[in-house]
């Protein structure tokens, strides 16, 4: 789900926008970091895009 988070319960709540945006961008570095080393490109989909 986007723009939610789960605790250790296994409780979902909302993020609000700016936790959303830090973790849009943790996740934007690290697959573009694992997409430039990637052996199987075709099946990545951080490549493929949306």
């Amino acid at each position: 789900m986007t723009g939610t988070t789960m605790n250790d319960h296994c409780a979902i709540s909302a993020l609000n926008a700016e936790e959303w945006k830090k973790k849009k961008t943790k996740y934007e570095r690290i697959a573009r970091d694992h997409a430039a080393q990637c052996r199987y490109k075709k099946a990545n989909l951080y490549l493929k895009g949306d």
